[in-house]
């Protein structure tokens, strides 16, 4: 059986180990010559290690599995811009350099905005920046409250769209194995979805009709309600996302197709096709 170090590598390209080697040296890694020495060999050999290996072996692995680790943490952290320059804007708050804050929140909205992208992680973004902002402010006036209510209805669609994602997502799971799953949380939120309006949200109404063709099979018009709302909102999602949403419309086409409704054959072809 492989080591969690043989593992980890494993999950690298050569480019990404020879960008790890070129850093054990560093202050950043702090790794010795032994170290970039064994890596090395790694690199090299590509074969899996004996079963017995010598104890000081082992300690220079695990020392490498935890720099692999750390090189890791921050790659990915500057793929994501979110986490990039939430960072960035935390430090430049903690240190009280209002140029540099202030360039920085900018670049980040606009660059929010730019991206054309509006489902949960997209309004967690801009709830995170306004409050990012409200904190700043309050270094130089305690009393203000800006934008907080911005704040509140940018976090309460994330937190909304996210829960009715995971229940949409899980419910037929489970259904599967013959389990049920607690929904309270999410029956409680639907009225209120309503109530606040957030029907046009996109983020929140695909998963609301999404909801409701799960629980309401025969009832069609959550499936056109659903399916005008992706047609007309398809723009606003990541590619992953939207084919989640495109998988709901086929398994809802398939549970028609299969009660021998053959209006939602074309439809079942349509929605395949554009998922795959």
């Amino acid at each position: 059986m492989k080591t969690k170090f043989e593992q980890l590598c494993s999950l690298l390209n050569e480019k990404d180990k020879a960008q790890i080697f070129t850093l054990i040296h560093t202050r950043f890694l702090g790794g010795q010559d032994e170290h970039a020495a064994f890596f090395k060999r790694v690199m090299r050999e590509r074969k899996p290690f004996s079963k017995n290996i010598p104890v000081r072996e082992r300690l220079i692995m695990s020392d490498l599995y935890q720099m692999i680790e750390k090189w890791l943490v921050i790659r990915l952290v500057l793929k994501d811009d979110n986490s990039f320059d939430g960072k960035l804007l935390q430090f430049f708050r903690q240190n009280e350099n209002e140029k540099l804050f202030r360039e920085k929140m900018a670049d980040a909205r606009k660059k929010t905005h730019i991206e054309g992208i509006q489902n949960s992680a997209f309004y967690e973004r801009m709830g995170n920046l306004l409050y990012e902002q409200w904190e700043f402010d309050q270094l130089h006036n305690r009393f203000s409250n800006a934008e907080a209510e911005e704040i509140q209805r940018y976090k309460e669609i994330a937190s909304i769209s996210r829960q009715l994602m995971e229940t949409v997502t899980l419910v037929p799971q489970a259904a599967l194995i013959s389990r049920e799953i607690d929904t309270s949380l999410t029956d409680h939120l639907m009225p209120y979805v309503q109530q606040k309006g957030y029907l046009g949200i996109p983020c929140i109404a695909l998963y609301y009709y999404a909801l409701h063709m799960i629980r309401y099979p025969e009832d069609e018009e959550w499936f056109y309600r659903f399916s005008n709302e992706l047609d007309q909102h398809k723009q606003v999602f990541p590619k992953e996302e939207l084919k989640t949403l495109y998988f709901q419309a086929i398994n809802y086409c398939i549970r028609r197709h299969n009660l021998g409704d053959n209006n939602y054959s074309r439809r079942l072809l349509e929605y395949y096709n554009l998922q795959f």
